[in-house]
């Protein structure tokens, strides 16, 4: 996950769009909790220009 998160942040840097890319980790067994979800949901809201 680490290695995307960086190909994925250095291709969003290439296009000189760093600051909407966002990669996070949670201290967390593998799930997706309400508070995955809610942060998914808040990027795609904002890069979609629906919530700033």
């Amino acid at each position: 996950m680490k290695e995307s998160v960086e190909k994925i942040a250095a291709v969003f840097d290439r296009a000189g769009a760093k600051e909407k890319f966002t990669g996070r980790f949670y201290d967390e067994p593998h799930h997706y909790t309400r508070a995955m979800q809610d942060d998914a949901f808040a990027w795609f809201d904002r890069q979609l220009g629906l919530r700033t």
